[in-house]
């Protein structure tokens, strides 16, 4: 099955400021000086400056209120197949880092039943950790500016951190796995309180597998919200069937 490689945007540089408003205003907050979540990256080496890997303990009070009284989603059941029959086969997503791009590698399209796996082939050490996220087609922070701005309320990558659990006292998340709506691979989120299935990654070599349960000729979107030029599309195909051979 050919494979179709999406994202391929550039980290940002260290030292060019974000819009993020869960950034620090201190410009002495970066990550270099205080590691979040293991993560410090080493001298000559990309670093990505986005809440997620990034967020300050000393954050202005407007931020911690901001996302305190931030309403969490509701979780709200896709359309999926429940008991969708496994047909024994596996594709993968991967999360590549390579030629100074973040990416996701993938398949176009997969089959109901089919297993899913999502492999994290990056150094958290280097850019720090991923979500594999399903979102609405809607959803997705499209230009520049929308990437910049994601993490705004009523925004997808900060609706992600709050599907996630995130708590900007601890700087840690709570469920690493979101399940949003029928078992497995099958429902989208929005910003605006539809939780989507997710997972957030952040070892080199984490893996995680769910069988395909959306309904079929659906396509499903998904994003990287510590990354989110990281985007990627893969259709839903129905199970072949086969057909009984005629006798005579």
């Amino acid at each position: 099955m050919a494979l179709r490689v999406t994202g391929g945007e550039k980290p940002r540089k260290s030292g060019i400021r974000d819009s993020n408003p869960l950034q620090s205003p201190d410009r002495r907050n970066t990550v270099a000086r205080r590691p979040v979540w293991g993560w410090a990256p080493t001298d000559r080496k990309p670093q990505e400056r986005h809440a997620l890997h990034k967020l300050s303990r000393r954050a202005p009070r407007a931020l911690v209120l901001a996302v305190s009284v931030a309403a969490l989603a509701l979780c709200v059941a896709g359309p999926g197949i429940a008991g969708a029959a496994p047909t024994g086969n596996t594709e993968t997503i991967t999360m590549e880092f390579a030629k100074g791009k973040m990416k996701f590698d993938g398949p176009n399209s997969v089959t109901v039943g089919d297993k899913l796996e999502i492999v994290n082939n990056t150094d958290p050490k280097q850019i720090g950790p991923h979500t594999f996220s399903l979102v609405t087609q809607g959803a997705l922070p499209k230009t520049p500016q929308a990437r910049k701005g994601c993490f705004t309320p009523k925004h997808i990558c900060l609706a992600i951190a709050q599907w996630h659990g995130f708590n900007p006292k601890t700087e840690k998340i709570s469920k690493p796995l979101v399940k949003a709506g029928a078992a497995g691979w099958s429902t989208m989120g929005n910003a605006t309180g539809k939780k989507g299935d997710s997972w957030f990654t952040e070892k080199k070599g984490e893996t995680v597998s769910q069988e395909v349960t959306a309904a079929p000729g659906s396509s499903l979107y998904y994003l990287c919200a510590v990354h989110p030029w990281m985007q990627g599309k893969v259709g839903v195909e129905a199970p072949i069937v086969s057909q009984p051979t005629p006798t005579s």
